[in-house]
């Protein structure tokens, strides 16, 4: 009797909103995410129900615009400039962290940081970015 070849299909590009979707829920199945919102929906009705019923009001409503906008904004923001300022941020948190376990410099102290190179480049950032929000501001 023959033996079954072993074969996996190599992927094909998606060309289609059909096949990105099958896609997407066959990567979904395979890694066990399907089966996991299958089983909430199932088992929580309750919870699904209330969920659909609070979105489906206008805070609710309002809630989904946001993300949506939110997101699309991210879309639209480069990869690479966002990851420098998030990993820029990350650090400031940190340092403002371990600044927390000191004694607050006094008056003259605060000041003598202004010479310092990085705080004057934050600043300037900081500043930078109120500057193109209050732009972004002025327009309808």
């Amino acid at each position: 009797m023959a033996k079954a070849i072993p074969y996996t299909p190599t992927p094909v590009d998606t060309d289609t909103a059909q096949d990105a979707l099958d896609t997407l829920v066959t990567i979904l199945h395979e890694r066990g995410v399907l089966r996991l919102i299958t089983n909430f929906v199932d088992k929580n009705h309750d919870v699904t129900a209330i969920a659909l019923t609070e979105l489906t009001k206008p805070g609710g409503k309002q809630l989904t615009d946001n993300l949506m906008l939110a997101l699309s904004s991210l879309a639209s923001t480069d990869t690479k400039e966002l990851e420098s300022v998030l990993a820029a941020f990350s650090q400031g948190l940190g340092a403002a962290q371990e600044s927390l376990q000191q004694e607050p410099p006094s008056v003259f102290g605060l000041l003598a940081k202004l010479n310092e190179p990085d705080v004057r480049r934050g600043l300037f950032a900081a500043l930078t970015l109120l500057e193109g929000l209050g732009a972004g501001l002025k327009k309808p």
